[in-house]
């Protein structure tokens, strides 16, 4: 009973919260391997000895991958919750930060934590200019980068898709696509994706127009992106899109406020020489008048 207790308790602080259903599998399953391992022994003919062997052995086998299922279950679980964490918490921080370069420094910061790459970089694009500047760039050479996003293909492909570009999914494009044009691209752009370590690109899109894109390279295990990271990042793309939307605002409305505050300084001293140079002419109107 004491054992049972410990093995209880072990399992709580091990798998955290109070996982019941985790817990009860694996005692219910190391029970019932322990009767089934001593089973063979008490049986009287080799036949049956064989059997409940073999009995045994599938239980294991079994036991094994519902145990696994049921670990693989509770991480998903836990790593939702850690994107929905991540998402409220990058959410809060955006809300509260106007400046371009705080914007990129903030997001790139939570997406490298919460998805664990080794590699990003965000190219954007202003509403005033045709070209994308290079900001947050981590472990990736912006040279390379840049003759990407210069493609004439890729920035029209991702507008008209209005979809992410993942590397493991471009041999299905080239074979889906019939134009051969489009086939000799998105090869190109696939030998690019493997040269530069490149596993996702995601666009990023204010009012239907693409204002930028994010690049991912793999995580730090050497894996790619799972159908949840990317859920994620479509959740969170419009927030990401619109914060830096209203910096780029923020950053016209700066620019526009200094240029009026120099243009009000102008004029409030051309005025004020104006008024002191109306008040000489008065004093020496007044001068002139007591002389005569």
């Amino acid at each position: 009973m004491p054992f049972y207790l410990l093995f209880a308790g072990y399992a709580i602080v091990k798998h955290h919260l109070f996982d019941i259903k985790l817990i009860l599998t694996e005692i219910l399953v190391g029970t019932m391997g322990i009767i089934l391992l001593i089973l063979p022994f008490l049986m009287i003919s080799d036949s049956l000895r064989i059997l409940t062997s073999i009995i045994f052995f599938l239980f294991c086998v079994f036991g094994y991958y519902l145990i696994k299922a049921i670990h693989n279950e509770i991480k998903k679980k836990e790593e939702a919750e850690m994107f929905k964490v991540t998402s409220n918490e990058l959410k809060t921080r955006l809300a509260q930060i106007l400046d371009l370069e705080d914007v990129i420094f903030n997001i790139s910061s939570t997406l490298i934590v919460a998805f664990k790459v080794k590699r990003i970089s965000f190219a954007i694009k202003q509403p005033t200019s045709k070209f994308y500047e290079f900001h947050g760039t981590t472990n990736f050479q912006e040279k390379e980068l840049a003759s990407l996003v210069g493609d004439t293909f890729l920035c029209p492909y991702l507008e008209k898709t209005k979809k992410h570009l993942l590397r493991e999914e471009i041999p299905s494009l080239i074979e889906c696509t019939k134009e051969d044009y489009e086939k000799e691209e998105l090869k190109t752009i696939q030998e690019k994706f493997k040269k530069n370590e490149i596993c996702i690109l995601f666009p990023l899109f204010q009012k239907e127009k693409l204002i930028g894109i994010i690049f991912f390279g793999p995580k730090f295990d050497g894996t790619c992106f799972k159908k949840e990271g990317i859920e994620l990042l479509e959740t969170i793309s419009y927030q990401i899109s619109l914060s830096i939307y209203n910096a780029f605002f923020y950053q016209e409305f700066k620019k526009d406020k200094d240029i009026l505050e120099k243009f009000y300084r102008l004029i409030m001293g051309k005025e004020l020489k104006i008024s002191e140079l109306q008040q000489k002419i008065k004093e020496l109107e007044e001068k002139s008048e007591e002389r005569e």
